[in-house]
């Protein structure tokens, strides 16, 4: 696998190769989920699978295109806050990664407050509603209606 970050191009391509596969990357985007698959002990990227945010708030997915500026954009591995932070739950028992709105990123060991989100250290976002969104992706409305996460 290759990857390489380009100046000229705009969000991601990825092109299979006899060897495995490029994955190239926009200076713009902030990050990057792929869906990698194992079958039979091979990896494979799949190269229609993948979603990315870029630095003017918009977040591209397989089945099209989402801009935080209207609110939150919650995907199978992140959340995107219409503040510029994308929340990044933690696994395994480690905290959750924000990314803030100048790219620096923060661990969380407490929790993080600010333009009426809270963000647990575990990555659960809580908006200023009370609406609560989980690691995953699950999705809780004050009354206690839950919505689980579309893939």
């Amino acid at each position: 696998m290759s990857i390489t970050q380009s100046d000229a191009s705009q969000g991601v391509t990825i092109a299979r190769a006899d060897d495995g596969c490029t994955i190239t990357i926009a200076v713009d985007v902030r990050i990057l989920e792929l869906v990698i698959q194992l079958e039979d002990s091979q990896i494979t990227i799949l190269p229609s699978e993948y979603t990315y945010a870029d630095n003017r708030g918009r977040v591209i997915m397989p089945g099209g295109t989402a801009t935080v500026g209207s609110g939150v954009v919650v995907t199978p591995g992140e959340i995107s806050t219409c503040r510029g932070k994308i929340v990044i739950p933690g696994g395994g028992g480690s905290n959750a990664a924000v990314i803030l709105p100048d790219d620096t990123v923060v661990y969380l060991d407490k929790r993080m407050e600010g333009g009426g989100y809270t963000i647990a250290p575990d990555g659960t976002v809580t908006l200023p509603d009370g609406t609560g969104i989980k690691p995953g992706g699950q999705i809780a409305t004050p009354e206690g209606i839950g919505q689980p996460p579309r893939r």
